[in-house]
């Protein structure tokens, strides 16, 4: 027999929008991987505006992880985080 749900933990909505997010985030996280954390081909495979994946990539907190995968590939890409918004990360400047 299951045991009962603890019901005072969290509401219905809570529970929902915590798996949404869960969801979303490992979605958008694989994507950028995939994508070698080249945001505007992400953002195409997931059927996202670049702007709005920048806005998700930073709600999530996947800013670092988007910039690591992107060194790691070897050009830039443009990361929108506060002040740095709009540079192009991990570019290398032409002499």
């Amino acid at each position: 027999m299951r045991a009962p749900l603890d019901l005072d933990v969290r509401t219905y909505r809570e529970v929902v929008t915590a798996a949404h997010e869960e969801v979303a985030k490992a979605t958008i996280e694989r994507a950028l991987v995939e994508t070698a954390g080249n945001i505007t081909r992400a953002a195409d495979s997931l059927e996202l505006s670049r702007s709005h994946l920048n806005r998700l990539i930073k709600q999530y907190e996947l800013v670092e992880r988007a910039r690591q995968l992107r060194l790691a590939g070897g050009q830039g890409a443009r990361v929108t985080d506060g002040d740095r918004r709009g540079q192009v990360l991990g570019a290398r400047r032409k002499r």
